[in-house]
């Protein structure tokens, strides 16, 4: 065997890792955006794709064969995400004399396709949730197909999933834009723009189920994972087994999981989502006909690796007779590039420091010195932790992420943390609608953190000394400026776009840790209420209003494209749009103002 590894960052490391250990030969390709990420040399081979935007570098299906042929590859690992469920793809593979690491074509349309699931879960009496697909339909279908089934809906891609393009909808205002985001990221992340319209189950828990199949009717159903803990129907913290699930429910789960992968003869590792009521009824989402993110909390507690599996299956090797016996307990959490308090969105930049935890699993795509695009997912790395119990696997995986350093882009740690240390989570009481309801709370003991981490100096700049200026080539430093205050406090520090005032910097070579905030204000950046400016870099998708038009609170006005996801800003306030800066399609750095608002008496 000689393996393509046709993915980037986190995933590409993690399959390399295993290849490396049963000496595979590998061969990974790679955009020049990615060239410095650990990925491109922990691979034997790696080739540079140009592409326009770069995440085409790794969704050209028939340049990935046509370098797979000529560089002598047997096999290609899609890994997840790009072209992982893409059936043409596997069919093109596998007339090119090809192997594909994963499922047969035939079961990627089956269960890639979430329309098409249903329609065979149906004959195999597997509970669903109401759901239509209306791939050509008008703004009028939609409408109605929600006032039948009732809100709040869920409107998602029908081709792929992590996720992605998923929207929830209360209002029917708010239905068609939503419809026509998910398209537009179904279209961008899957090549495929159809959706589907399905009832949103409030306060429900998301289990899944890991099978591994031999493609000729033999199953293995390796347990369940809760994953539950989600923002923008993207999880965050992923744990296996599920302590809340009472023998019966599990059993149900592990049969019409089996019953389904039986069914089609499935191949290699896959997974089936589940809704749970929370008492005995559970409704089939959708199944990912690939590796999942959060396969590790399955491999740590079977001792198992699913890579392994999959390559050893692709190579025709002995299948696993039974499955192992699943010890201990495994939560993993996702670290991200991401700001919590700004509901998610994306950051990135340059990593001045990433010191990652030894106690625990960490399977992670970047290191030092990298710098985290735009142009891709917010995802930085995994963190994975095993314990004889749930709350030891919890404390073990709290005392890695406050250990762990990550200097640069602005991450979803902290948030991590507060959802750990959360009585809720302690007691299991979570459903997909918990992080919904769960602040995103700042504290200042993370900027002196950062103060200690840097050695008191931030990029560009010294804290201690008032006379340093701003390092304006770097447009993602949380440091936006430092010096002396009028104020009581003496000294003051831009951190992630808030202004925190410090009584003294003068001891802080010595000890950092008693410094205490004595004030905080809004941050200095001369921005006004009038002006909407760009969070970050990002496309400008749509812009949905005019100049001149009155607009509620509430109304989408434009919606930007970062780092794989759309993100839609929304008035904040009952105004009228005065001017509008930019054009859709147009690329605009962080800080660009966007809009000019004024209030309906026509004063700023």
């Amino acid at each position: 065997m000689r393996l393509l590894v046709a993915n980037r960052a986190e995933i590409a490391s993690r399959v390399l890792r295993t290849a490396k250990r049963l000496r595979i030969p590998t061969l990974v390709v790679y955009h020049p955006i990615d060239s410095d990420l650990p990925f491109v040399r922990e691979a034997d081979q790696a080739i540079c794709l140009e592409a326009e935007p770069p995440r085409g570098a790794y969704l050209d299906g028939a340049r990935l064969i046509q370098i797979a042929k000529n560089e002598a590859c047997t096999h290609l690992h899609p890994g997840y995400g790009f072209l992982s469920e893409n059936a043409a793809f596997v069919e093109s593979l596998e007339h090119a004399g090809l192997g594909f690491v994963g499922p047969r074509a035939d079961s990627i349309l089956a269960l890639g396709d979430k329309q098409k699931s249903k329609e065979l879960l149906r004959q195999l009496q597997i509970p669903l949730v109401e759901s239509f697909e209306l791939s050509e339909a008008k703004q009028a279908d939609f409408e109605r197909a929600a006032n039948q089934i009732g809100y709040p809906v869920l409107i998602k891609p029908a081709a792929g999933g992590g996720g992605k393009g998923m929207i929830r909808v209360d209002r029917p205002e708010d239905l068609w834009e939503a419809v026509q985001s998910s398209r537009r990221v179904a279209q961008a992340s899957f090549q495929d723009d159809r959706v589907l319209l399905e009832k949103y189950v409030e306060s429900a828990r998301h289990i899944e189920v890991q099978v591994f199949g031999d493609g000729e009717g033999k199953i293995l159903a390796l347990g369940e994972r809760e994953c539950s803990l989600q923002r923008r129907h993207q999880k965050l913290v992923e744990e296996s087994p599920c302590r809340f699930l009472s023998p019966e429910v599990r059993l149900r789960l592990m049969r019409e999981s089996e019953k389904l992968a039986t069914h089609l003869k499935y191949r290699s590792a896959g997974t089936l989502e589940w809704l749970w009521d929370g008492s005995d009824q559970i409704y089939f989402l959708e199944m990912n006909t690939r590796l999942q993110v959060e396969h590790p909390v399955t491999e740590e507690t079977f001792g198992i690796d699913l890579v392994e599996w999959q390559l050893k299956l692709a190579l025709h090797q002995e299948f696993p007779e039974r499955v192992p016996e699943q010890k201990n307990h495994s939560i993993e959490v996702r670290l991200c590039a991401e700001d919590p308090a700004q509901e998610f969105l994306p950051s990135g930049g340059k990593i001045y420091r990433l010191d990652l935890p030894e106690e625990v699993r960490a399977d992670f795509g970047y290191r030092t010195g990298n710098i985290v695009s735009s142009e891709f997912d917010s995802l930085l790395g995994k963190l994975i932790s095993v314990g004889e119990t749930r709350k030891e696997a919890t404390e073990i995986l709290l005392r890695a992420l406050e250990g762990l350093v990550c200097v640069g882009p602005k991450t979803n740690r902290a948030y991590l943390i507060q959802i750990l240390k959360s009585n809720a989570f302690e007691r299991g009481e979570i459903s997909t609608q918990f992080l919904s309801a769960f602040p995103a709370q700042f504290d200042y003991l993370e900027a002196i953190r950062w103060i200690r981490q840097l050695g008191a100096t931030g990029p560009g700049q010294n804290v201690t000394d008032p006379d340093a200026e701003t390092e304006d080539l770097d447009l993602y430093s949380p440091w936006g400026g430092c010096g002396q205050n009028n104020q009581e406090a003496d000294w003051w520090a831009d951190f992630d776009g808030r202004r925190y005032f410090f009584p003294s910097f003068a001891d802080w070579s010595e000890e950092i840790g008693p410094a205490k905030a004595v004030a905080e204000t809004e941050s200095s950046s001369d921005q006004t209420e009038s002006e909407i400016r760009s969070p970050m870099p990002s496309k400008i998708l749509k812009i949905s209003c005019s100049e001149g038009e009155v607009v509620s609170k509430g109304r989408p006005l434009i919606s930007l494209e970062a780092m794989k996801m759309e993100h839609q800003i929304r008035a904040k306030r009952d105004c009228v749009v005065k001017r509008i800066f930019v054009s859709e399609g147009q690329q605009v750095l962080p800080e660009s103002v966007l809009l000019e608002l004024g209030d309906l008496d026509g004063e700023d």
